[in-house]
This record gives structure tokens, sequence and C-alpha cells, in this order.
């Protein structure tokens, strides 16, 4: 039986439906750490960095780093690795391993109970986004390892019984040692996708009341480290661009998966919006309503890790000079920005595959600007090749195609394309790239 008002999610290996904080049982890690030849453990939360980040972090306790409880400080010198498992299909798999010589450049050591590692990012792990926030409310939960365990996450159930001082009641837990190894671990809001802080230990011996401490630490104070290091923030719940949608998930305008495929959506809003300057039916607005943020989070909210379907282009007949007709094709808004997200995923592989003598539609590699060079630009290009070739060869042979683009075949398209790329994320747009070509075409 599932709560009221609790969103559910499909799990893909049990086909069960999972809660909103069932899905950040991904993001519970195990952290084993090599100090002065005794092997520690503990709980952490593996946190998913934007793609612009070179690094995921892991965010733990960080009396684990020490010899004892006793220690004032934590002796880097002494730990000889630090290792990070996440939990998979039921048991523990390696993430990261992080040797003697690395430790120093990356842990970031708090005044606090509390360590961020710096992690690579592990493609054989699809980790969930997250936001935090020190305002709690409701139930928290936690997965964690404990002493009864180690070999696997628990769930544990939080009562908040006082917010500003980070304390809360555990339930169905009477016995405090066989919680030894949760510190660490992230607390989070049972119906958002929000992390409220994280565990460091229980105040008494005798477990009196079920409390337990939080780390005594604003994610203020931890993003006013991470900033000063030049590292990327935690994401706090005003951020514009990471945003919960439908209170279910958090979504990353600049990294969201539309039809299986990873999307930059606000690069190709940019390119777009760029694109439309030149468009021959001009807005004289230029589409201001929908040029924003807000128009991408409300448009697609539906279509997050889901499917979004494009429409039928609409076709006009242009006047050229030469008294003939040129076809146009003109898209909605929305499909356009979704066609140049998924070309921007293999335009550089396409751009990389063809010849230097090709001038026409060429990728613009520069990410501030259209989706492809300036026609102009490259109408130049062409004229100085030409004058060179000039002064070599006597004959220069013009040639234009009648409806060129009108007869391309889509399918033998998508296979040359397909062909170059190099990616499970570029052949899936490579594929979906040929579904909305037939689509706009009618084919």
């Amino acid at each position: 039986m599932k709560k009221e008002n609790t969103t559910l999610f499909l799990n893909p290996i049990t086909q069960q439906m999972d809660t909103v904080y069932q899905q950040y049982k991904k993001c519970g890690v195990k952290v084993k750490i090599d100090v002065g030849g005794s092997e520690r453990w503990s709980s952490g939360f593996l946190y998913a960095t934007s793609p612009k980040s070179q690094y995921n972090y892991v965010i733990t306790a960080k009396h684990t780093f020490k010899h004892s409880s006793d220690d004032n400080e934590v002796y880097i010198e002494d730990i000889d690795f630090v290792e990070i498992q996440c939990y998979k299909q039921t048991e523990f798999t390696h993430y990261d391993y992080i040797p003697k010589k690395e430790v120093a450049d990356k842990i970031i050591l708090f005044e606090s109970d509390l360590v961020i590692i710096l992690v690579r990012k592990n493609s054989n792990f699809e980790i969930p986004y997250i936001q935090v926030s020190d305002i709690v409310s409701g139930n928290c939960k936690a997965w964690a390892i404990t002493n009864a365990n180690n070999n696997r996450l628990f769930p544990l159930d939080f009562k908040v019984s006082d917010s500003e001082e980070k304390l809360y009641t555990i339930e169905k837990w009477d016995n405090s040692k066989q919680l030894h190894g949760c510190s660490g671990s992230g607390i989070i809001s049972e119906d958002r996708p929000i992390l409220n802080g994280f565990i460091m230990k229980y105040p008494t011996e005798e477990f009196q009341g079920g409390f337990i401490d939080a780390v005594d630490i604003s994610f203020e104070q931890i993003n006013n480290k991470l900033y000063n290091q030049k590292l990327e923030v935690l994401s706090t719940i005003d951020n514009k661009k990471k945003r919960i949608v439908g209170n279910q998930l958090v979504v990353d305008i600049n990294d969201v998966t539309i039809n299986g495929v990873k999307l930059d959506l606000q690069l190709a809003r940019n390119r777009v919006i760029s694109d439309t300057y030149d468009d021959w039916f001009h807005d004289p607005l230029n589409f201001i309503d929908l040029s924003h943020e807000d128009f991408l989070f409300e448009y697609f909210r539906d279509s997050f890790n889901k499917e979004y379907k494009v429409s039928e282009a609409e076709v006009f007949y242009l006047p050229k000079k030469s008294f003939t007709l040129r076809k146009a094709m003109v898209i909605p808004y929305a499909d356009r920005i979704f066609y140049s997200a998924l070309i921007e995923v293999i335009g550089k592989r396409m751009d990389n595959a063809l010849s230097p003598y090709v001038f026409s539609a060429r990728y613009n590699k520069q990410k501030h600007n259209g989706l492809i060079i300036s026609g102009v630009e490259q109408w130049k290009k062409m004229q100085y090749l030409l004058k060179d070739y000039s002064l070599k060869y006597k004959y220069v042979i013009e040639i234009d195609i009648l409806n060129f683009y009108d007869n391309i075949d889509i399918e033998l398209l998508g296979k040359k394309i397909s062909a170059v790329c190099q990616t499970h994320n570029e052949r899936k747009a490579s594929k979906e790239l040929v579904k909305v070509l037939k689509k706009i075409c009618r084919q």
C-alpha cells in the first residue's frame, strides 16, 4: 500500500512501483577507508553533478577518516586509500577507488563532521539528480549501511524532532549498536526529491528517545566552500536551471532525457533564438514568451524521461529569383528546440566526418550562435577557394541539383549518420532524428 499523495515510479528491474525516496537508493554508498592500516567503513550519499562538472560528490561523515573518535583532526597522510561502492541489484559494486597519492586532492574537509569526496563519473551507474534545502518538513528517510548487516542498504525512517537543531527521531530501531555505520548517510524528504542533511551520530549510548543528530552545517556553508574551491555547488530549490518537476524528480535543463536520449534543451533553445532572427516568417517579438527556462520546464514536463512526439510540418512554397518556387517547411517552436537538441548530440561528430570542401550547412561548433555556420560566411570561403582553383584549372563546373533536400532518402541518411556515431547516446539520437524527420516530412 502506498501512502496518500506519494508519487510512484516504475522500477525497470523489479517492475514494481517505487516511491520518490526509493529512487535515491542508487545514491546510498558504502565508503571504505584504510587509516594507518586499519580498515573502516561508513555510509555516504552520492550526489550527481551536472555534465559540465568533472566530478560527482560523495558526502559522508568526517569521523570515519580519523584513527579514533578521540582524535581532533583527520591526518590525510595516514589514509592509504578510499573506495566507494554503490548498491546495485541487491549488492555493493565498485564505483571508484582513490589511492593514497590522490587522497589529499580528492577530499574536502569541513570543520563540522562532514567530508566531500570528489569521485569520477561512472557511466555504469545512473544517478538521479536531487536538490538540497535546510528547510525540513514532514517525514524523512535515509539509505544506510549498519552494523546489523554492512553488506546491504537499510531504509531508515525519521521524524523531525527539532529542525533548527537538526534533531531527528528514528523509528523501528531500538538498539544503538546495530546502527553503527549509518553516519554519513543522506537524509531525504519522503515525498519530494530533496536532501535535508546527513546523519552524524546518536547523542547518547543509551539511545534514549531514539534521537539521531544530523551534521550541524548548512548547505549555504557547504556551497561557500565548494564555490571557493571553484567546484560546482549543490543545487538548491531556487535553482532556475535545475528544478523539481511534479514533486517527482529533479530535472537539469542542460541534461534531460527525452525518448531515451540525453539532451541539452537550454543550448538548443539558445541556438533557436539565434536562428529565428533570420526567419522568413519573422516574429516581431522573437518568441519572447517561449524563450526562457519556464517554457522549457512547463512544455516538456510530461516528456522528461518519457515520450515526446513532434508534429507534421506546415508546407509553404516561396518564390525564388529564378521565378521558381522553393519548398519551405515550418515546425512548431518546441519541435524546433527538440530537433536542435538532437542535432547538438551528433553535430560535431557529423561535421568531423564531412570533407573540408563541403561549405553548405556546416555545424556551428561555437555555442553562442545558431545551429549552422552563417551561409554568407561559408559562401565567402567557397569564393576564396574558387579563386585559388581558377589559377590552377581552366574550367569550373557548377551543378545545381533540383529539389535536392526533398529527395534525400531519410532511412539512408540515418544509416550514414549512425555509421559515424561512437557513443550510445549518439546512436540513440540518430535513430530519434530519423523518426523526427519522417514525421515532419509526412513519410
